[in-house]
């Protein structure tokens, strides 16, 4: 989610590592999927009526096959605001280590 009930002049990206039995995978997703709420591609904001914070995007950060699935170990995602060439913009989830999920 966007803090405020403006809708943010600039989003954040997703860095991904994604961790299987045959190695390791890291991609930054900057496309979010969210179309007003619905994720069905197109990258609109998304728009929650409750609250303060009302704007937010989702991010596809993995999908595969089943058999994928069961060579799936870790995925990490570390959502962030890429900044400027000056300066780095910041880490926005998880106190800058991000969240992750261990199978």
């Amino acid at each position: 989610y966007y803090q405020g009930d403006t809708a943010p002049t600039k989003r954040v990206s997703v860095f991904t590592t994604v961790t299987t039995s045959s190695g390791v995978e890291r991609k930054v997703i900057d496309a979010p999927i969210t179309s007003n709420g619905t994720m069905v591609g197109g990258g609109n904001l998304g728009y929650a009526s409750q609250g303060t914070d009302r704007y937010y995007d989702d991010f596809l950060i993995w999908s595969g096959t089943d058999a994928e699935y069961n060579a799936l170990q870790k995925v990490e995602a570390i959502v962030y605001d890429a900044g400027s060439s000056d300066s780095f913009g910041g880490v926005k989830v998880g106190s800058g280590t991000g969240v992750v999920w261990t199978k």
